[in-house]
């Protein structure tokens, strides 16, 4: 089994909206979008 990708700022792409969508999960106020900017 793959371990999860490495992501950083500027990315784009469905593995940030994931890591959005757990991190609004945790309770993080931020909008999924997609894109790894300053709020993710």
């Amino acid at each position: 089994m793959a371990g999860w990708p490495s992501l950083q700022s500027g990315d784009e792409h469905r593995n940030v909206r994931t890591l959005q969508y757990l991190l609004r999960h945790q309770g993080e106020p931020l909008e999924v979008d997609g894109a790894f900017g300053p709020h993710t």
